[in-house]
C-alpha cells in the first residue's frame, strides 16, 4: 500500500509540474496570488470532507484489519480517479472496492461498503441542497 501511495504522489507532482510548465509559472503564480486565501480554504475544506468520508467509510466495515488512515487514503484515491476521469464517475468507486478486496476485505462487504458510502454522500448532498433552497427562499421573502 505504501508503494502505491508513493507512486501516486510522484504522479501527482509530475502532473502538477507538467501543467505548471505548460501554462507558465508566472501565470500560475498570478492566478494563485489573485485568489488570496480562498484557494487554501477550499482545498482545506475539501480535504477535511474527504477525511471525514474516509473515517465514516472505515466505520462501515466490520472486522477491519487496518486503521482509518487506510480508508482515508483510499477515499482520496477514489476521489482522485473520479475527478481525473469525469466521464466515468463511478470508476473511483469500483477501484476503491477492488482495492479493499486486495487488502483482505470480503468482496461482498467491500462492494456493500462502497455503495453505502455513496448512498450516505447522496443523502448529505440532498440535505445540503434542501438547506440551500430553504435558506435562499427565506432570504428572498425577507428581501421583499
Amino acid at each position: 500500500m505504501r508503494s502505491f501511495a508513493v507512486l501516486a504522489a510522484i504522479f501527482g507532482v509530475a502532473l502538477l509540474t507538467g501543467l505548471t510548465v505548460y501554462y507558465g509559472f508566472d501565470e500560475v503564480m498570478a492566478a494563485i496570488a489573485s485568489s488570496r486565501w480562498a484557494t487554501v480554504l477550499v482545498v482545506a475544506a475539501r480535504a477535511a470532507a474527504l477525511v471525514g468520508a474516509g473515517i465514516g467509510w472505515w466505520a462501515l466495515v466490520p472486522g477491519r484489519q487496518w486503521g482509518p488512515s487506510g480508508f482515508v487514503l483510499l477515499r482520496f484515491v477514489r476521489e482522485g480517479i473520479n475527478t481525473f476521469f469525469p466521464l466515468a464517475v463511478v470508476g473511483g468507486d469500483v477501484i476503491g472496492a477492488r482495492l479493499l478486496v486486495q487488502f483482505g476485505v470480503a468482496t461482498k462487504l467491500a462492494v456493500a461498503s462502497v455503495l453505502v458510502d455513496v448512498f450516505i454522500q447522496v443523502v448529505c448532498l440532498i440535505v445540503f441542497v434542501l438547506a440551500g433552497s430553504v435558506s435562499s427562499r427565506a432570504w428572498s421573502v425577507t428581501a421583499l
